[in-house]
């Protein structure tokens, strides 16, 4: 009875799902503190309800701090890009917000990014908070250990860090342009003002809130970005938010938001604040009213074109601002300016070969573009060529002291032994050699021993390759998605600090659920997955990993389920009667569908 009162204090003055931590887990930690502080379940469930600082120890020890530097890479990438257009966009800081922040990984890996995008350091402004006391000392200090220095890689540690034994210590310039506090989401003085911040990062949090409290939470992150901010989540947060009026935006790995455009709105008044200590608040600077928001698009000409597309671009509405730069520059107009938005609108859309084409017209046009080359720049870096990226960031910051590098800078005795390499003969019998060779018929791959796991769902049992089973959990709390959850779709779950896209497979293949499986075995969360697909699903039972050969798998019979058939390659029989062997491509075909 103490830990329902608990959890129900939880929810109701903190917003916090407990489900969502499992109860054991709650179990786990009261059992601690409680011994800690000497008293019987009874008394701290009163100190909980009554102490708001045994309150936050609690939530401390429930809450999973699982961070990293540079966590879902692509999410930077494409904030160096953002952050690059909204500096060229407008003067002053380009300010980003790290929500729920944890130990500051997070926090610093934005400024670092911004940085290696070539924005200089005094545009460059990051706000990080946590609820937990003891997270943001570790962040404020900026020191990590072996465990929580995951993410770097060799070169950003050197280029950013102190090294002392098997401490990284984040370099003063770096620290000192984020400002960490605690506080939380929920509460009434937010440490973030209207329309403050170019982008946003929250990952993770929404799963650990009440249905109640996450649209709060959103519309609080939606006041607080300027137009077309963008919002930064964890994988299937997407799906939440979109469900409370953003568009998500395309890119593999991305996992990113805008607010969807609606009518013209006055732009909110902004606070002005004034630091009087280290770790205060920074002063924010004043953001201009935005562009009004049309309802079709802007039709516009000569120098108006620019300020119009930069005006839909900011809205979140890239495929108009895209159609009007293209019909400009399709009516005669090519100036570096124009390519270098082109360059950025499609960036932004995801378009990267379109952006590659832009951006070197853009160059080719002025090649002391300040703009391009911090694009060409933070282009460069997610190919990894890093020596390129930096070349480039060099140019553009001489470009922007007004001392453009010469042409000669191109290196031309390097191209010029480059372009003889190519051109040169191929040496006697190399073509011949690899005629030879490429008119053999390709050696037979070994496929006789393809490892699958096999599971349980009701009376049914289905194999599927192990290179797309990623993990097995015990069954954690699933949580419904507003307007969005169906048969299939159930909704969100958290599993080791992720949240992940839950499934009912019974239900898409077709399985009844067995009252006498339920009762023999433990029912388990598995957690399947290919590039930024992920998804979970509840099996009855699951067992071992076993190997097949594909070249003897059986017709399915009649004994499968018939909606599962349609996912279902064949029977393999691995000497314990015949399995269903699921088709993976269809499978995760058959989840995406769920979510239309």
């Amino acid at each position: 009875m103490s830990l329902a009162r608990i959890a129900a204090a939880l929810r109701a003055d903190e917003g916090l799902e407990v489900e969502a931590v499992g109860a054991r887990h709650l179990g786990d930690a009261v059992g601690r503190l409680r011994a800690q502080a000497g008293v019987d379940e009874h008394a701290f469930a009163e100190l909980v309800t009554a102490d708001a600082e045994v309150r936050e120890r609690l939530i401390g020890e429930l809450l999973v701090h699982e961070t990293s530097f540079f966590r879902y890479p692509a999410s930077f990438s494409h904030l160096a890009a953002h952050a690059v257009a909204a500096a060229a966009a407008r003067p002053g800081c380009v300010r980003v917000l790290s929500a729920a922040c944890a130990t500051g990984q997070e926090a610093y890996s934005i400024a670092i990014t911004m940085l290696e995008a070539g924005l200089p350091p005094e545009r460059v402004a990051v706000d990080a908070f946590d609820r937990s006391h003891s997270a943001i000392r570790t962040a404020r200090t900026g020191i990590y250990g072996p465990g929580g220095a995951r993410g770097l890689g060799t070169e950003r540690a050197a280029r950013w860090f102190a090294c002392e034994g098997d401490e990284r210590s984040i370099l003063p310039q770096v620290r000192g342009l984020v400002r960490f506090e605690v506080a939380s989401c929920l509460d009434d003085d937010r440490p973030f003002a209207p329309r403050a911040y170019d982008a946003i990062f929250c990952r993770n949090l929404l799963i650990y809130l009440t249905e109640a409290a996450r649209p709060r939470v959103l519309e609080a992150l939606r006041a607080s970005l300027v137009p077309g901010g963008v919002l930064y989540l964890g994988h299937a947060e997407v799906l939440v938010a979109r469900a409370e009026g953003f568009q998500p935006l395309s890119g593999a790995g991305v996992y990113a938001c805008v607010v969807k455009p609606t009518t013209a709105q006055p732009p909110a008044p902004t606070v002005a604040r004034t630091p009087s200590r280290r770790n205060d608040p920074p002063a924010r600077t004043q953001v201009p009213p935005a562009a009004p928001v049309h309802d079709a698009p802007v039709v516009a000409s000569g120098a108006d074109v620019l300020c119009d597309a930069r005006a839909l671009a900011d809205a979140g509405r890239l495929p108009e601002a895209c159609a009007l730069l293209e019909a400009d520059v399709a009516r005669g107009r090519s100036d570096a300016d124009h390519f270098h938005l082109l360059a950025l609108v499609r960036r932004a859309a995801g378009n990267s070969l379109g952006a590659d084409d832009a951006l070197g017209r853009a160059l080719y046009l002025d090649p002391s573009h300040v703009g391009a080359l911090q694009l060409a720049s933070v282009a460069a870096e997610g190919r990894g060529e890093r020596s390129i990226a930096a070349r480039l960031a060099a140019r553009a910051r001489a470009a922007a002291a007004g001392k453009p590098k010469p042409m000669a800078a191109r290196e031309p005795e390097a191209e010029s032994a480059a372009e003889r390499l190519l051109e040169r003969e191929a040496p006697p019998g190399y073509l011949a050699a690899w005629a030879r060779s490429l008119a053999k018929a390709p050696a037979a791959a070994r496929i006789a021993d393809v490892p699958a796991a096999v599971f349980r769902l009701g009376d049914e049992r289905f194999a599927l390759s192990a290179a797309v089973v990623r993990e097995v959990h015990v069954p954690r709390a699933i949580h419904r998605v507003p307007g969005r959850t169906n048969e299939v779709f159930r909704g969100i779950v958290a599993l080791r600090g992720e949240i992940h896209l839950c499934a009912d497979l019974h239900v898409l293949l077709g399985c009844t659920r067995s009252a006498t499986v339920a009762s023999r075995t433990p029912a388990r969360m598995v957690v399947i997955g290919r590039a930024d697909e992920i998804w979970a699903f509840e099996a009855d039972e699951v067992g071992d990993v076993r190997r097949f050969d594909p070249a003897r798998t059986a017709p399915a019979q009649v004994t499968v389920a018939k909606a599962a058939v349609r996912f279902t390659d064949g029977l393999v029989d691995f000497g314990d009667g015949p399995v269903a062997l699921l088709d993976a491509e269809r499978l995760f075909a058959g989840l995406a569908r769920s979510l239309a």
